[in-house]
């Protein structure tokens, strides 16, 4: 970039990407507390999890757990073992996100949509295969890392069916 744009270009530039990953990680971080506040609330959590602060309204303890998640990851291993680690879940989940799009429209196919999805089948198509594409691309580059990812993920759903049992003997 240098070469390119010379050096206060590429001093742009780096200001960029600083400002992008410090707008995504404030995103993460409060839309991450905020997921862990409302599972806890909802009782898919640790009831103080679902807690918010009556004065500031953040949820206190569920950014505290998200924090203490985030020190067991970056002291678990390098920072392209979390890009592949995280790659892997979080496009999946856009992929079955934006996926839901074709089963409601099927599903509420006589109801008017209450959102307009532009260019629609074709783009959230075009989204959903350069997501897998990037998924796939990962495995090969990282197929360690990308395993991880989706063990990590599964593991999730014995706990999940595990803490619904006990949930349902406090109950």
């Amino acid at each position: 970039m240098r070469r390119l744009f010379g050096e206060s270009g590429a001093t742009l530039i780096a200001v960029g990407i600083a400002c992008s990953t410090f707008g995504y990680c404030s995103i993460a971080i409060a839309g991450g507390a905020r997921v862990l506040q409302t599972m806890g609330a909802d009782g898919m959590l640790f009831g103080p999890v679902g807690r918010i602060h009556e004065r500031s309204h953040a949820p206190r303890v569920a950014l505290a757990v998200l924090g203490g998640w985030a020190i067991v990851l970056v002291i678990s291993g390098s920072f392209g073992q979390l890009v592949d680690y995280t790659t892997v879940g979080e496009w999946l989940s856009h992929a079955f996100g934006i996926s839901t799009l074709f089963w409601y429209r099927r599903r509420f196919r006589n109801e008017p949509s209450p959102y307009r999805v532009p260019l629609y089948p074709l783009l959230p198509l075009l989204f959903v295969c350069t997501v897998l594409g990037v998924i796939v691309a990962t495995a090969i580059h990282s197929p360690g890392d990308a395993g991880m990812s989706l063990v990590l993920i599964l593991v999730g759903v014995p706990v999940y069916y595990a803490w619904r049992a006990w949930q349902r003997r406090s109950a």
